[in-house]
């Protein structure tokens, strides 16, 4: 009996994995070109992987693909030559994200939550 049950959660297990692996779970974002790759702040603490349909934020060691954490938000994106801004509304918490560039190998990244914008943090190409 034990054998079966354990055949059927593994059979199950296996049946989740795969099923989960055919899903697309990066397609949420679009950066644009200029600002696809890795950028990091100068303490090494912060940094984001910008894919051309994926976001990863770093923080401390920690990484969040972007793209699947929020799957079941709204995403919206806002962006021209200098500047990529997404929002994030998952249940009615909302969140932005701003990057500015401020060179071609810098850029300014502020989020703003709760109607408070946080300092601006200086974010350098890799």
């Amino acid at each position: 009996m034990k054998r079966k049950k354990m055949f059927i959660l593994m059979t199950f297990s296996l049946l989740l994995i795969f099923s989960c692996s055919l899903l697309n779970f990066g397609g949420s974002f679009a950066p644009p070109t200029w600002i696809q790759g890795t950028w990091e702040d100068d303490l090494g603490t912060t940094s984001y992987i910008f894919e051309a349909d994926n976001v990863t934020q770093s923080i401390a060691g920690y990484e969040i693909n972007l793209g699947l954490a929020y799957i079941a938000a709204t995403i919206t994106e806002t962006s021209n030559d200098s500047l990529y801004e997404f929002t994030i509304d998952q249940s009615g918490s909302v969140a932005t994200y701003t990057f500015d560039k401020t060179s071609s190998t810098t850029l300014d990244y502020t989020v703003t939550a709760s109607g408070t914008t946080s300092p601006a943090v200086e974010l350098t190409k890799q």
